[in-house]
């Protein structure tokens, strides 16, 4: 399963790699940082989360806001 952060302008600035696992809800959460460690400004971002199911690939794409 990975989880990625994009920006406005459709550039990713976060991967992170993630565990399998089980079926049910699950919380992810990011801590506002590109895949250098530095903080990125407040602004409209996308994050898309990605897994393999039994039957096919999965792509979730959500929009969120991050204050500072």
């Amino acid at each position: 399963m990975t989880f990625e952060v994009y920006d406005a302008l459709g550039q990713r600035l976060r991967r992170i790699e993630l565990p399998a696992r089980s079926a049910g809800h699950h919380v992810l959460s990011w801590d506002g940082r590109d895949d250098d460690a530095l903080a990125v400004a407040s602004g409209v971002y996308l994050f898309v989360v990605r897994w393999d199911s039994p039957t096919s690939p999965v792509l979730k794409i959500r929009k969120g806001v991050l204050l500072r």
